[in-house]
């Protein structure tokens, strides 16, 4: 099979259905061969109930019912019970558009990437931008997470890294951690500088009241802790790239010449990606 599509599930369950029918309304699926797996992870809203079972008929769609285990748990139940090649993740609460599924594969079958991403578009409770995404980056990635979970991966990546970690502390930041364990693992990522999913701001979500105080400290400091010499080393990278801005903002046209002398142009256009990345992490 070319690609499942996991959708874990918990109350309330009032946009599944549009997580769902986003799905269903991607170019190519007649090109291809895919499944939707939706793992309701202990429901016990009605309507969400209602939902469920009203999707049990639906082509090329099963659900998965369990107790309450968790996002993690549940993605990785959703996983195992599927069978493609390919995997997209997708929060019920958002959607994908229409030509994310045949961008990622075609990147993926190519053998030019393990993992997909684009842009999101914000929207709900808020359309103000909850993260600037772009391309991976292992320093960027260790001071803050810019790659949501709505990505496309080939199954050999999670199973190498033997799915999500399901412990309590990384609860609301598993995305986080599988990106950099991925990165630590040596798989390619590809941004695609495209609106490829429907971000929806939900106040009361779980990562709105998750993303502060202890639980905040707790998760940085679990997930920091399983790459300390990656730590180290964005450290003293962020202390160079400091200095290195400070130089440009001084003599911009000098250091630019500089780098143009010293790098290729495709180099050139990387140092001043990690240049305006350190300007938005020091405005900050």
């Amino acid at each position: 099979m070319d690609i499942s599509v996991i959708i874990p599930c918990y109350n309330p369950g009032n946009y599944l259905l549009e997580a769902v029918e986003s799905v269903y309304a991607s170019d190519g699926l007649d090109q291809i061969t895919y499944e939707i797996v939706i793992v309701n992870d202990g429901s016990t809203d009605k309507y969400t109930l209602l939902i469920l079972e009203a999707l049990e008929n639906r082509d090329n769609l099963k659900i998965i019912n369990q107790v309450n285990r968790g996002l993690a748990t549940a993605r990785n139940v959703g996983i195992e019970a599927s069978s493609g090649n390919c995997l997209l993740f997708l929060d019920a609460d958002n959607r994908i558009r229409s030509r994310f599924i045949s961008i990622a594969l075609r990147y993926l079958k190519k053998g030019k990437a393990d993992i997909v991403h684009g842009n999101p578009h914000f929207f709900g409770d808020s359309s103000e931008p909850r993260f600037h995404t772009g391309p991976f980056e292992m320093n960027s990635m260790l001071l803050t997470n810019y790659i949501d979970a709505c990505a496309v991966i080939k199954r050999i990546v999670w199973e190498t890294l033997g799915g999500f970690d399901a412990n309590k502390l990384v609860s609301g930041f598993e995305d986080w951690d599988f990106w950099l364990r991925a990165g630590k693992a040596g798989f390619k990522f590809q941004y695609v500088n495209e609106t490829l999913y429907d971000y929806r701001i939900v106040n009361t979500s779980m990562i709105t009241t998750k993303n502060t105080g202890d639980n905040l400290d707790s998760a940085y400091s679990y997930v920091l802790g399983k790459h300390p010499m990656h730590v180290g080393r964005a450290l003293r990278a962020l202390y160079f790239d400091h200095k290195e801005y400070k130089e440009f903002q001084a003599k911009p046209f000098q250091g630019l010449m500089s780098l143009a002398y010293r790098q290729s142009k495709q180099q050139v256009k990387y140092q001043l990606y990690r240049v305006r990345n350190v300007l938005n992490r020091i405005k900050k």
